[in-house]
């Protein structure tokens, strides 16, 4: 009778032993599945990051075929990468949670003192934390800001934009300080074409003149004021408001200012110029206008 206990004892601790190793040996993978699981996110990160980089860093012409334009590229790709995360941190969690039962087994069955302290040091198992996954959403979330801003620096949205040499001609595009973007496309001797884009709130430009000059001013979207001398005594300031398909022209030595209104758009022509610095300021119009 004592046999067959002690048989009995022994296959119990036997398929107890078995039990806790099959335990550890599935938190262990479920561990390297959850570290697999944060690389494939950095991955989607990587690649999807790249997409949107190349796709609003490139023309929109590029994406016109039909229905597909750029705002449609852009929307898909967001959606796919949203997709994958979500895919990604739910089997995280889930994986996490199956890991955290197994974990819980274990420490019963160590509670019931089937193993000694040595077996538990070398088999104890320290799984991947709730913390890894808030650090790979964090990960994945400056990695698409990074994508996004270096897209943006390069259609020159920042201050300086992308300069580009062709010849004489320099093609530029660069942020003002009252906020407008100017897209210029202008030869050495400071003759060309200016396109000018205001922002939501507009503003005043800085009041000067040309000494050899000729701009020619078309608005194509919202309103601008012209702001002059009224007279040679240059105290007196005349101001004109100008709306959208109304232009005018500005003569040499002649000083002036634009505000912008709202989300303006004018093209300037700057005709006859001569090498040389043509632009002068003019802080006694700024003054005024500051009044």
């Amino acid at each position: 009778m004592d046999d067959d206990e002690s048989q009995k004892t022994d296959d119990e601790n036997i398929e107890d032993h078995v039990k806790y190793r099959s335990y550890i040996s599935f938190c262990a993978n479920l561990d390297n599945l959850i570290w697999k699981n944060i690389t494939n996110g950095i991955h989607i990160t990587m690649v999807g990051g790249g997409f949107l980089g190349a796709i609003l860093s490139s023309g929109s012409n590029v994406w016109n075929y039909g229905f597909i334009n750029k705002k449609f590229s852009l929307s898909i790709t967001f959606l796919i990468m949203a997709a994958f995360y979500i895919v990604v941190v739910y089997t995280m969690y889930r994986m996490r949670t199956r890991q955290e039962i197994l974990d819980k087994e274990i420490g019963n069955m160590e509670k019931l003192g089937y193993f000694n302290s040595r077996s538990k040091q070398s088999t104890r198992l320290i799984g991947a934390p709730y913390l890894a996954m808030v650090l790979f959403l964090f990960l994945a979330m400056a990695c698409m800001i990074c994508f996004i801003l270096v897209a943006n620096n390069s259609e020159a949205h920042g201050a300086g934009g992308v300069v580009m040499k062709k010849s004489s001609f320099l093609i530029s595009v660069e942020t003002m300080d009252n906020g407008e973007v100017r897209h210029r496309f202008m030869d050495e001797d400071g003759s060309g074409y200016i396109k000018t884009i205001s922002s939501n709130d507009g503003g005043w430009q800085k009041s000067h003149h040309h000494n050899h000059i000729y701009e020619f001013y078309f608005v194509e979207k919202g309103k601008i004021i012209l702001t002059t001398y009224a007279d040679s005594s240059e105290t007196i300031l005349k101001c004109r408001e100008y709306n959208a398909l109304e232009s005018f022209i500005i003569l040499p030595r002649q000083v002036h200012n634009i505000k912008m209104g709202s989300n303006a758009v004018i093209h300037t022509l700057k005709l006859f110029s001569k090498e040389g610095n043509d632009w002068e300021a003019d802080q006694r119009m700024d003054d005024l206008i500051k009044k």
